[in-house]
This record gives structure tokens, C-alpha cells and sequence, in this order.
């Protein structure tokens, strides 16, 4: 059998703020510290006192879609039916999701409807879902606001949005 490799940890007191356990794996993107504050709190100490720039940035925001035509241009990922939403959302259940876009109607009788319900049952059994904000964009104005209302009650941050724009509309 194979050995199991450890990933590796460096010690980053200085940098995570007090973290209790004083360590931080390096391949998990924690946002300690940005790069410049990174750079400056380390550079007495590296020997060639040269940038590091990169190593511990974590990846950009995580802007979700679930929309059958649109591109969503600001969509890191889209799923384009429910199916394909649940799995994405099931993917990102421990991560924090910055954006959340939904629409309402996804081609024949497919709905978001699916996706709704598994974020109002993680939310019923307490561990709701990490998203900093639910937009629902759809052409549909009692299907969304049924999910408005479906995701507002279960705490959810979500506001009806232009797919086109990030402005708020009805």
C-alpha cells in the first residue's frame, strides 16, 4: 500500500489572527491575510525577503446560476435545468457561495423549484447553505416571487435582479 500524503502545513500564527490551532494548510484557500499584508508581516523573516505573492489568496467570488437560456455572463458556474442545480448547490454545501442566481422558468415544466426546496430543507435541518445573496431573475413575476418569499422566510438575503444588470427589478 501507498503511503498517504500529509498536506503540507507551515505555522502562520503571525497571520491568521490568532487561529487557535496556529497552523494553516496551505492548500486551503483561508482568507488569513491579504497578499500585501502577507508580504509585509513575512518579509523580515524570508531570508531572500522577495514576494509571495499568490500563495495564500483565496480563488475569486463564487457567483452560481441555475437558468436554462441566459448566459449569466457574472456566473462562475450555471446549471441548466433543476437536476443540474441540485447537483451544483450539493457540490458547493460547505463553501461560501457570494451569489446565488435563480431563474424561475427552465424550459418545458422544469422549474427552480427543485433547487428552492433543498436550500429551504438545509435551512429546516440548521445548516442552511452559506450564500451571501440569492438573486432571482426571471421573466415569470409569480414564480419568482414565490421564491422571494419561499427563500426570505427561511433567512435567506434574496431580491429579484435583471439578469441583464445587477440592479434590483420587478
Amino acid at each position: 500500500m501507498g503511503e498517504v500524503e500529509e498536506p503540507e502545513l507551515v505555522h502562520l500564527t503571525a497571520v491568521t489572527g490568532g487561529r487557535s490551532d496556529g497552523f494553516c494548510d496551505v492548500h486551503d484557500p483561508l482568507p488569513c491575510r491579504t497578499d500585501e499584508q502577507i508580504d509585509e508581516r513575512f518579509s523580515r523573516y524570508l531570508s531572500h525577503n522577495g514576494p509571495m505573492k499568490g500563495i495564500f489568496s483565496s480563488p475569486g467570488p463564487v457567483v452560481l446560476g441555475v437558468d436554462d437560456l441566459r448566459p449569466l455572463p457574472q456566473a462562475t458556474r450555471i446549471a441548466r435545468t433543476s437536476r443540474e442545480g441540485v447537483r451544483l448547490l450539493e457540490e458547493h454545501r460547505d463553501r461560501y457561495v457570494d451569489e446565488l442566481w435563480l431563474d424561475h422558468d427552465l424550459g418545458g415544466d422544469d422549474t427552480v423549484m427543485p433547487v428552492v426546496t433543498l436550500l429551504e430543507q438545509a435551512a429546516f435541518d440548521g445548516r442552511p447553505f452559506r450564500i451571501g445573496e440569492v438573486l432571482v431573475h426571471s421573466a415569470n413575476p409569480v414564480g419568482a416571487a414565490t421564491v422571494v418569499r419561499s427563500l426570505a422566510r427561511w433567512g435567506y438575503r434574496v431580491r429579484r435582479a435583471s439578469a441583464e444588470g445587477r440592479s434590483a427589478g420587478s
